[in-house]
């Protein structure tokens, strides 16, 4: 096959243009989604969370994540007014 046809246009390839998001800053620095939640949910320092603490601060950022894509999801079907059929075929 050819190589043409696996080429990626930029909309496809880039994060930020396709999705209207780009990557996510998960951890490792002050203002991200896992530090943030645990100072401001927890009320505690990031070196001081229990495994318990952790694993719910890491599902709730997991959950701001993927909440803002279904939004910008959902907007998108709204503003494109998508038509589905469903049913079977005649035969």
């Amino acid at each position: 096959m050819r190589k043409a046809l696996y080429k990626r246009t930029l909309a496809e390839s880039d994060p930020l243009v396709q999705y209207g998001c780009g990557p996510v800053q998960f951890s490792g620095a002050d203002n991200t989604f896992y530090e943030r939640r645990l100072i401001f949910d927890k009320l505690i320092e990031p070196a001081a969370a229990s495994l318990r603490d952790q694993f719910e601060v890491f599902a709730s950022s997991i959950r701001d994540v993927l909440s803002q894509r279904w939004v910008l999801t959902t907007r998108t079907y709204a503003e494109r007014n998508p038509k589905r059929t469903c049913g079977q075929a005649a035969g």
